[in-house]
């Protein structure tokens, strides 16, 4: 599985990207300067059918190349739906197995409406594309970002319906209680 980081570059202002079309590879808020969704300084504008060819080809062109069996989209929740189901099927040319998932978040807020955008809440509109379940992550090891956090492998209580959730794969379960899942609260 390749790990493929599309969300952001570092440098925007001096990368290559805006360079050649500035203004255009990057999202940017009303007054001009860079969305940053990804908490890095800036996100791609993956709907503009440029930074969409970009994303579909290159993947497409390591699968066949290189026989890349998966690929994870590093804060998935930042790209669009419609590049999202573009490089599934770009995939499925090549091979229908290969496997397609990512972080279905960002990092912060984009102009890109929730509605648009590859997150877990949209799931269900992508075709064979899986998210992460950081409510597992989380639940059995703790918070991510608050390292002394204790987990329910280490023994904190409140944390076995988010592991319950992650254990059937996010579905609809009756024996899960989606009110006290950490982060999402449906299936």
């Amino acid at each position: 599985v390749l790990d493929v980081v599309y969300n952001h570059t570092a440098g925007a202002n001096r990368h290559p990207f805006d360079q050649l079309v500035p203004g255009y590879y990057y999202r940017q808020r009303p007054d001009g300067t860079y969305s940053d969704a990804a908490a890095c300084g800036n996100e791609v504008s993956s709907e503009r059918p440029m930074v969409r060819k970009l994303i579909v080809e290159s993947v497409a062109y390591w699968a066949r190349e290189y026989h890349v069996d998966g690929f994870r989209f590093d804060l998935m929740g930042i790209l669009d739906l419609r590049t999202m189901r573009a490089a599934r099927v770009a995939l499925d040319q090549v091979d229908h197995s290969i496997f397609m998932y990512g972080e279905g978040w960002a990092a912060g807020s984009s102009p890109l409406p929730e509605t648009e955008r590859a997150l877990k809440a949209n799931l269900r509109q992508l075709d064979r594309v899986a998210a992460f379940g950081d409510e597992l992550r989380d639940g059995v090891k703790g918070h991510y970002a608050r390292q002394t956090e204790r987990g329910f492998a280490s023994g904190q209580p409140g944390l076995e319906e988010s592991v319950k959730f992650g254990i059937v794969g996010a579905t609809e379960h009756p024996q899960v209680n989606y009110a006290q899942v950490n982060y999402s609260k449906k299936p």
